[in-house]
């Protein structure tokens, strides 16, 4: 058995960590730490590099591509100026905008411009967050098997190999550049100093990406909990033999919350802030109640995330919320899936304390997106969601399968040592059958038609899958298939989108009047649907019913007064609206076409 030594009668302060000792210096320290995390980011690289050969695909990546002209015009002094006084699709991420900008101009508009830098950003997070968990913790060996089945993970495709989540891999690296921060601040504490303004700094360039950093005060507060042990609490036991960080010298809570409040109050005004810009994808909560709908949703999606991670099947990013209450049974079962985690948390709680550290992180994380506050747009769920809390998940994850395995090994080999070995065979074995979905699960996001091919396959009674799809296939040019795909969507599910863009379809084959049905039917189920106000009139104009077609471009007029199209259709309304001659522009909508946004 290891002894402590005995801590010295002059105290650090209380918000002080000790540096490691000799013993954890000798097994990772100075150079060598920097160079497994260079070792690990070249890895998570090669891994995620076939990404690169992906084209663009039809969900959200036109936003904020190709109908935002910030990005197209390169990295220019109108744009660094638009990209902080404008949102892009209900968001405002002015440094994700710049660093798409720059891509830009790096690169040309060609699709694999773009991905490369959201993987060499992901490879980057990697090796950061490497250095932060083993300084921090204080145990390289563990931190790296995290880091890895972190980084490796599948549900980390969506979020690297889709452009127009840029945001959350550029986000998720200020993240993890904000870990290492704190952990030299918590060696030398200074309000002043570099430490704890590299911190606040690096949370608001990733709020800046993305709003995903509102948490991180109170996540640092779980860090202060475990492994820093800036508080005293009686449960927080000794900590596991190899983990070499001894525990700091306790102090009163008052004190980290206090050094937090500056933290708090930046995630409060981006938080007041997101829920400002996001209204318009915000769903009516009358729609949507929270006891109702959304927080019995919240218990089944997070259940579902973590079935998912040890059993990452049939991933893709169209998990639409039903709007209907969870089948108690559903229900039940999610709950005591939570339950069970939370139970073995609490066992664990002496021995093991990164165990609930590591849930917890896991649960604060996810709750800005587990849709209580609000239900953002259409899913219930969405792999992107689980980067952050995962890298809590992984950690209790792996300090807990040490633990076992030690406990294991001593059991029956009488010889701890074993457990080493055997630890390394698990990831290496966890990290090839990532691996091997990775490369599968980054195919399907090559392209378009591939990617809804893959989702209504998995399931089949998506209607965002099957309109996403029939889009893909108009943009194809196959109409037929696409007007198959949009009335199967209908059959599952009457809903505006799919009237939208049936009559979109109609519209391009030349049958105005079928296409001014399905308008029509699309303003009726959602009245705030300014464009299918602004076709349907285009659809009565080409059929010489100017003056029906004015009341339609006044609708749209009043939901979306700044668009260009639609002032000028109100304007040749007014100014002859006898004349049988159709407008001037095109029926089809000639611009990108959200998935989520209608």
């Amino acid at each position: 058995m290891r002894t402590r030594t005995p801590r010295s009668p002059s105290h650090p302060p209380p918000s002080a960590v000790p540096a490691a000792p000799e013993a954890a210096r000798t097994q990772l320290g100075g150079h060598d730490d920097r160079l497994v995390a260079g070792a690990i980011a070249l890895f998570v690289m090669a891994v995620f590099a076939p990404a690169i050969g992906n084209g663009f695909v039809n969900l959200d990546d036109p936003q904020y591509l190709f109908d935002n002209p910030l990005v197209p015009a390169g990295l220019t002094p109108a744009t660094l100026r638009g990209a902080f006084t404008t949102t892009v699709f209900h968001h405002w991420a002015p440094l994700t905008i710049l660093s798409l900008a720059l891509d830009t101009s790096l690169f040309g508009t060609a699709p694999w411009g773009y991905h490369l830098t959201s993987v060499l950003l992901h490879a980057a997070t990697a090796g950061v967050l490497f250095l932060a968990l083993a300084r921090l913790t204080g145990a390289p060996g563990r931190s790296a098997a995290a880091t890895l089945l972190f980084a490796l993970h599948p549900l980390r495709v969506e979020s690297v190999a889709w452009i127009a989540e840029r945001k959350d891999v550029l986000s998720v690296f200020f993240i993890a550049v904000a870990l290492l921060a704190y952990e030299r601040y918590c060696r030398r504490p200074s309000w002043v100093r570099y430490s704890y303004s590299a911190v606040a700094a690096a949370m608001i360039a990733s709020l800046l990406a993305k709003a995903t950093a509102v948490t991180l005060p109170v996540l640092l507060l779980v860090l202060d909990v475990w492994p820093l042990r800036r508080v005293a609490l009686p449960w927080c036991g000794p900590p596991p033999r190899d983990d070499t960080a001894p525990p700091s010298a306790a102090g009163p809570w008052r004190r980290v919350l206090v050094e937090k409040l500056p933290l708090l109050l930046v995630s409060a005004v981006f938080t007041l802030f997101t829920l400002a810009t996001n209204t318009a994808a915000m769903q009516r909560d009358e729609a949507y109640p929270l006891l109702a709908i959304r927080a019995p949703h919240a218990v089944v999606a997070t259940a579902t995330y973590l079935r998912e991670t040890f059993l990452p099947l049939g991933l893709h990013p169209a998990h639409e919320h039903p709007g209907v209450a969870v089948p108690p049974a559903r229900l039940l079962a999610a709950a005591s899936v939570l339950g069970l985690a939370c139970g073995l948390a609490g066992a664990l709680l002496r021995p093991v304390p990164a165990c609930a550290a590591g849930l917890a992180w896991f649960f604060i994380a996810l709750s800005p997106v587990a849709g209580i506050v609000t239900q953002l747009g259409f899913a219930s769920r969405a792999d992107r969601f689980t980067y952050v809390p995962h890298i809590g998940l992984m950690v209790a994850v792996v300090w807990t399968a040490a633990w076992l395995m030690d406990r294991w090994s001593e059991r029956w080999f009488e010889r701890r040592r074993l457990g080493r070995p055997a630890g390394i065979a698990l990831v290496a074995v966890a990290a090839v059958a990532c691996i091997l979905l990775d490369r599968r699960q980054i195919a399907v996001w090559h392209d378009p038609v591939g990617l809804w091919t893959h989702v209504v396959a998995v399931e089949p009674d998506s209607p965002a899958g099957r309109v996403c799809l029939g889009m893909a296939l108009a943009d194809r040019g196959d109409s037929d298939a696409a007007i198959a795909e949009f009335r199967t969507a209908l059959a599952i599910k009457d809903e505006a989108r799919a009237h939208y863009r049936l009559g979109m379809v109609l519209a391009e084959r030349g049958d105005s009047a079928a296409a001014y049905g399905e308008l029509i039917a699309a303003t009726v189920l959602d009245p705030r649907h300014w464009r299918a106000h602004l076709n349907a009139g285009i659809m009565l104009a080409r059929l010489g019913r100017v003056s029906e077609a004015l009341p339609m471009f006044e609708a749209a007029a009043r939901l979306h007064p700044d668009d260009p199209d639609v002032q000028r259709m109100l304007e040749q309304a007014r100014s002859d609206p006898s004349t049988s001659d159709p407008p001037n522009v095109p029926p089809a909508d000639e611009r990108p076409r959200p998935a989520t946004g209608e």
